[in-house]
Parts: C-alpha cells; sequence; structure tokens
C-alpha cells in the first residue's frame, strides 16, 4: 500500500500551486522521482513542484500512474483507483505563487496500489485542470521511472529437521510447506523460492496446497521428496486457481484424490485461470472420481484461463473418468518431454487414458512417450485442437475405438494436428483424424506416412527407443532444428538426431 507522510491539510496548502503552460501565464507543474530505478525493497519518493505565474485561478489537481501495460490509475483523496478522478478539488492557486520541489509521497515497492509490483517502465503523471471539467490548464507532465526483478527470496523446509517456529532460513527451517506457503508473498518483481528438503511431507500438512503467486516450489529430488496425501478420500495434493508465475519442481506428487461437484478434477495437480509450470515431478496414484459427470484429469487438470508448461514429468499410474493422465479442459497448456503411461480412464475405457482434450482445449503435445494407457494414448474431443508432434504413442488399450489417438463426437468434431509420431501397438491407432510423416500400424493414408515395424529396442519402462536401422530414423517432416529437438536422441546407442528429424520421441542423451 502507498504511504503518504505528510497530512492531507499540508499536501492540499502546498499542493494548490501547480500547473501550467508557461506561455499563456497559467499555472505549471512538475513531477519527480527520486530515481531512474527501482527494486523490490526500495522506496519510491515522489516530489511536486509548481508556479503560478498568471492571475488567481481555482483548479483541480490529478496525480496519475500510468503502467508498463498501459493501464492508468489515478488518485482521489488519498485512495488510488483506474478511472480519470481528481486528487484536490477546487483549490485557489493566488498569482505569483511558488513550490520548490517538495516531496509528497512514498511508495514501498512492491506496491499493490498502485500496482508497482511487475518489472517494467513506469509513468507518474500530475497536471491541472479547470475546476469540474477535464480542460487542462497545464500541460500534463510525467516522471518516468523502470522497476526491474529482483533476486528470489529464499526460504527453507525440513520435514524431519525443522520448526515452523524458526524464521525459515537455511539454517533454521520451517517444518511445513502449508506454513511456508501461508507465510510469503510473492510478486513478479520479486519471487519467492521454497526450497523443501527430502523427506515425505503428509501428516503434518493440510492438503491441498494451495499455491501463491510468484512462489516457485522446489523439493530436493522426485524421487526423494514427496508430496502425500492422507486419510479416508484424501483431498488432492494440489490447487493453483487464480495465481501466476507458479512452478513446482522436483517432488514425488501422489494419492491425491478428487469426487464430487467441489473438487471436480485433478487428484494430483488442479489448474485454474493460473499460470503454472511443472517439471521433473513424478505424479502417480491420484485418482479423480465421477461423480455427476465429473472426474477428469486423474494426475492433473488444467482448466480454461490457465497457461501450463508440463515438461519432464514421469506421470503414471493415475485413474480418471476422463484423461487417466492429464485432462485438458478448454486450455491450452504445452505437454512436453514427459513420459504418461500406464494410467487409466474409466469412461467407457476410451476417454484418454493419457492424455483427455475437450472442450475446445488446443493443448501442444509435443516429444512425449505416451504408453500403456487403458482408456487410449489421446481422446479429443468437443472442438479440441491439439498439436500432437514428435510423440511415440504405443502400446494403449480401449474398449471402444482410437486405442492411439481418437476424435470423437461428430456434433462438435476435433481437428488435431497429427505429424513426426510413432503409433504402434495400440489396436485401433487412430480413429475419425489424419495424420503425416507418421508411422502408423494401421494402414492409415496421409504424406509421408509410413506403416514398417519400428523396431523399439527395449529400455527402461515408457522409454522407446529405435535401432539404428529403424524406418522412422530421418523420415519426419522438418530438420532437427525447426523440431527444437538438436542434442537429443531417439536411439538406444546415443548417436544424436541430425538433419531430417527422426519419428517419435526424442530422449537426452544416454
Amino acid at each position: 500500500m502507498h504511504q503518504t507522510k505528510s497530512c492531507p491539510a499540508i499536501i492540499a496548502i502546498s499542493l494548490l500551486l501547480l500547473s501550467v503552460s508557461a506561455a499563456t501565464a497559467a499555472p505549471q507543474i512538475s513531477i519527480f522521482t527520486d530515481r531512474e530505478v527501482y527494486q523490490a525493497g526500495d522506496t519510491i519518493e515522489v516530489s511536486l513542484s509548481g508556479t503560478n505565474e498568471g492571475p488567481d485561478i481555482s483548479v483541480d489537481v490529478y496525480i496519475g500512474l500510468l503502467t508498463p501495460g498501459g493501464d492508468l490509475f489515478t488518485l482521489g483523496g488519498l485512495e488510488w483507483s483506474q478511472g480519470i478522478v481528481p486528487w484536490i478539488v477546487g483549490i485557489q492557486v493566488p498569482s505569483g505563487f511558488s513550490l520548490a520541489q517538495t516531496p509528497f509521497f512514498w511508495f514501498d515497492l512492491p506496491c499493490e496500489m498502485p500496482p508497482i509490483n511487475v518489472p517494467g517502465e513506469f509513468s507518474f503523471l500530475a497536471g491541472v485542470t479547470r475546476v469540474g471539467t477535464l480542460d487542462f490548464v497545464s500541460e500534463i507532465v510525467d516522471a518516468t521511472f523502470e522497476v526491474i526483478e529482483s533476486p528470489p527470496l529464499e526460504v527453507f523446509v525440513d520435514g524431519i529437521n525443522g520448526s515452523n517456529s524458526n524464521d525459515g532460513s537455511e539454517d533454521a527451517p520451517w517444518q511445513t510447506i502449508t506454513y511456508a506457503l501461508n507465510s510469503v508473498q510473492g510478486w513478479e518483481i520479486a519471487p519467492v523460492m521454497i526450497y523443501v528438503a527430502a523427506g515425505e511431507y503428509s501428516n503434518f500438512e493440510e492438503f491441498p496446497l494451495m499455491m501463491e503467486s510468484w512462489v516457485f516450489l522446489i523439493g530436493e529430488g522426485a524421487s526423494c521428496t514427496i508430496l502425500r496425501s492422507s486419510g479416508f478420500l484424501p483431498p488432492r495434493v494440489i490447487t493453483c486457481e487464480d495465481v501466476s508465475g507458479v512452478i513446482i519442481e522436483g517432488f514425488t506428487i501422489r494419492d491425491g484424490f478428487s469426487g464430487g461437484y467441489e473438487y471436480w478434477g485433478g487428484g494430483g495437480i488442479f489448474c485454474s485461470s493460473s499460470s503454472v509450470i511443472i517439471r521433473d515431478n513424478i505424479i502417480t496414484g491420484n485418482e479423480a472420481l465421477y461423480c455427476g459427470g465429473y472426474g477428469e484429469g486423474g494426475g492433473i487438470l488444467i482448466c480454461r484461463g490457465s497457461s501450463a508448461v508440463l515438461s519432464r514429468n514421469l506421470i503414471v499410474e493415475n485413474t480418471a473418468y476422463g484423461g487417466g493422465g492429464i485432462c485438458c479442459y478448454g486450455a491450452s497448456p504445452t505437454i512436453v518431454s514427459n513420459i504418461i503411461g500406464w494410467n487409466e480412464d474409466r469412461y467407457l475405457m476410451s476417454g484418454g487414458g493419457g492424455i483427455c482434450c475437450l472442450d475446445g482445449a488446443s493443448p501442444k503435445i509435443l516429444n512425449n512417450a505416451i504408453v500403456s494407457n487403458v482408456g487410449g494414448g489421446i481422446s479429443c474431443t468437443f472442438e479440441s485442437s491439439p498439436e500432437i508432434i514428435n510423440n511415440t504413442i504405443a502400446g494403449n488399450v480401449a474398449d471402444y475405438y482410437g486405442s492411439g489417438i481418437s476424435c470423437g463426437d461428430a456434433q462438435r468434431p476435433s481437428n488435431p494436428v497429427i505429424r513426426d509420431c510413432i503409433i504402434w501397438n495400440d489396436g485401433d491407432d487412430i480413429y475419425n483424424c489424419t495424420a503425416s510423416f507418421c508411422c502408423i500400424q494401421d494402414s492409415i493414408e496421409g504424406e509421408g506416412n509410413i506403416h514398417d515395424d519400428p523396431m523399439f529396442v527395449p529400455g527402461p519402462p515408457g522409454i522407446y527407443y529405435l535401432h539404428a536401422d529403424s524406418p522412422c530414423i530421418d523420415a519426419g517432416s522438418r530438420s532437427v532444428e525447426d523440431a527444437g529437438l538438436s542434442g537429443t536422441t531417439t536411439r538406444r546407442d546415443g548417436i544424436p538426431d541430425t538433419g531430417t528429424v527422426d519419428m517419435g520421441c526424442h530422449y537426452p542423451i544416454p
């Protein structure tokens, strides 16, 4: 919140001189900041000066703030709001009045109102009008300044050695993630990093963990930092609702449950109207229960209005009634370089055991291994148009149609882009959609499609390497560079992909 270190009466008396255009002998006002660049923790000091070389005049005084996004906030009395309102109304400015540069306002950063809480260029504005009008008798003057990002604040959680009576430092960590999330506030110019030590976080936590904007939740590693929901019908593990700039990294997220009308999906992670990065996690054993038509996204549910990036996660053995692994409900996340396998969709066993795209969803599904899911690999319904590129979609099963990729609902058809993929051993590999430059076991026509054995080589679970003689090598639609896959491989021998991109999922060089 802004701070005013002069009382309103003093401000009004000394301020009355402000304004304008010396050429017409009208009041003139000027506005200043004490510096040109600020970051979190700084205090902005705003000063004003003014003269009146003309006759006595009665004026309204306006003070404004223009944000980097182009929004205008003005100060009315002592309250900031959007819109154009005068700061001081009907001030009589005597002829010959002069006010030297004088500080009037102080704002500690980050500031919520006026909103000085994002990086970028801001401007304080000042001007004077005739009373009751927007007829400016002075030029509108400005003081431009820049706000830059600060290094993130670092706090620490240790479920074994910490205590919530500590200060959250590395030497005196807190015990629970719940306490840490309730104790910090992140901003775009000053994010907060919560480092979580290895261990299982369950009994002392309050699930779901409610993420806050500009908070990065960083575990010590997915294999050793475990968020486990517990109890009879345990709640989901993490909720991201109306938040921005969130990162969730380095955890096993397991055993969450979401059912009923209030919590209708996302047993592991639920995202609604949020921007979130979810990376390097194991998301397993979560469930979204069917209730009144709901229950999507056993592992993760990404809802409309969310901008999410899901990368390098292992999303396995989750269950739902639509999107056992991931459900994109009217949302367009980027799903890249994940292993999505052994999940189950229970809705007619064909609603997307791996990924369900519905209600206009258009995610980018890039370079994933989508394997051994029950209910199909990817389901596209209700005008969904995902980009499905460079994925290996193999060994998925469904009771009805499209074990690999299905596009149902003739009334609201979907139109995915399917390219450079391997779609193999899924029974009915593709239903009601087209593909190009793909290796498909079924004889699906399309430019560049082949139907030869891709020659998989056994690797770790979920990884389908290619033999050096695979027909999928150098058979894609574009270059490796254009695909953004330089420095990766499809082959068990680790030879990097070069030239024309290989079909299928690419992996880090062993």
